[in-house]
């Protein structure tokens, strides 16, 4: 990264993008809300973000920095899960069938993480690199084909496979989550061994193994 006076010691909110690997409008959502500290220039609405302040943000988040010289752990992927476990992210704003994907996941080997909203999908698919991401489509905010499409334009994701699970059935529903970049689709309600085989078809057979302790045959609703 070119070098410029007190560039050791602040970045823009376009350069922290950069190096956290997030979107710009992500950056600039985390300064506005203080998940990520700095100051405004005077008179401008220019952002600014010192160095210690970055750096903390990528540690909690588990995100890598590139090309920042010295921070301690930049050259991490902050991706990779303890044990070697499958990485999966439940986009689900609906708790009990958010907690259920959760439970079934992790009783199944996956390390698991849950977004309740599509702007938390991509920002937590961004830091987490997950492997399978369970998105439902009928979203608070930025609906599930949005969000679909803004991971998609993630080249870290390129390797992640997205399932769509919704109780959208209709063919033109259908058509535009697939053309936004989903990987398959799973109507609701579905049974536990329905979703296990759709996994399994999706990302292979060793990510998906009989472990929940309910009937296979239990429907989701």
């Amino acid at each position: 990264m070119a070098k410029r006076k007190n560039h050791d010691r602040w970045f823009s909110t376009t350069e922290a993008a950069r190096l956290c690997g997030l979107s710009h409008m992500t950056v600039i959502r985390r300064f506005d809300v203080g998940d990520i500290k700095g100051f405004r220039v005077p008179g401008s609405r220019f952002r600014r973000i010192p160095r210690e302040s970055l750096v903390e943000f990528a540690r909690r988040h588990g995100l890598p920095l590139a090309d920042l010289p010295d921070a301690e752990g930049d050259g991490g992927s902050g991706a990779e899960a303890e044990g070697g476990k499958h990485r999966a992210l439940v986009v689900e704003d609906e708790r009990r069938m958010a907690d259920l994907l959760e439970k079934i996941l992790a009783a199944d080997g996956w390390e698991v993480r849950v977004a309740r909203n599509g702007f938390d999908a991509g920002f937590l698919a961004g830091s987490f690199v997950p492997h399978l991401i369970l998105l439902d489509i009928m979203l608070p905010g930025v609906d599930g084909r949005e969000a679909c499409r803004q991971m998609r334009s993630d080249k870290r994701l390129a390797g992640s496979r997205i399932l769509a699970v919704t109780a959208l059935r209709d063919e033109r529903n259908v058509r535009e989550i697939m053309e936004a970049g989903a990987d398959g689709y799973l109507a609701k309600p579905f049974g536990i061994k329905e979703l296990r085989d759709r996994i399994a078809a999706l990302v292979g057979p060793g990510a998906a193994v009989s472990g929940f302790k309910l009937s296979p045959e239990r429907p989701i609703k």
